[in-house]
């Protein structure tokens, strides 16, 4: 079934931050853009974004767009629908549609980064990185092991990880993360870098059937201003 995308929320029907001009930088690939980003840093709003890929088959409800008043019975639950019990009868909308989906979608987390301090202090610990590489003999640049020297926690990629990386830094996640999109799901696919498209994506309300891959990923987010 086709999505009707007037039909349904999108990720700017709920933030203020203009999505279509947040570009997303992986960190595997931070010395190929640090320098770019972080030299006149008053040009940007910094972001920082996890995300986690759920894989498999199984369906989906939207959230309705405002425009969509539709109050009659269109859906029933299927037991089908839920084979792994994520989704119970009660959390099922039987005014909504529901797309059958094989592909999977994709949990946001995405935080406003607020401190001034961070660009030039993320880069002074990559710089920091470098100089223990060279005294290793590492001429590769290797994310995980960059993420380790701040901290031990987000060497592997987890829920958590945005907040870690801000302590790591100095910096106090209370104060200097602003939370503007927490845990919620979009009709998107594994984690694509700079080609995740937040403005068409769907907001997903109800899904059944669906395991998480374990497919973790942090991006920054940048706004130029």
């Amino acid at each position: 079934m086709e999505i009707k995308e007037e039909d349904y929320k999108k990720v700017q029907d709920i933030i203020d931050v203009d999505v279509s001009k947040l570009k997303f930088y992986n960190f595997n690939e931070f010395d190929k853009w640090y320098i770019e980003l972080f030299k006149n840093h008053s040009k940007f709003e910094y972001y920082l974004i996890f995300t986690d890929y759920h894989s498999s088959g199984g369906c989906l409800q939207f959230e309705k767009s405002d425009t969509n008043t539709n109050s009659k019975f269109i859906s029933e639950f299927k037991d089908e629908y839920d084979p792994i019990g994520m989704v119970g009868d009660e959390d099922f909308d039987t005014t909504n549609e529901v797309y059958e989906n094989n592909k999977g979608f994709t949990t946001f987390q995405i935080y406003k980064v607020t401190s001034n301090k961070f660009p030039e202090l993320i880069k002074n610990k990559y710089l920091e990185y470098l100089d223990e590489m060279e005294e290793n003999g590492q001429d590769y640049f290797r994310c995980d092991e960059f993420f380790c020297s701040l901290d031990e926690e987000i060497e592997f990629i987890n829920y958590e990880s945005c907040q870690i990386l801000i302590d790591s830094l100095g910096l106090n996640r209370d104060k200097d993360l602003e939370s503007i999109f927490y845990d919620q799901q979009l009709n998107l696919v594994g984690n694509h870098g700079s080609s995740i498209d937040l403005t068409t994506n769907p907001l997903v309300i109800s899904y059944g059937g669906y395991d998480s891959r374990g497919d973790h990923d942090i991006y920054l987010g940048v706004i130029e201003k």
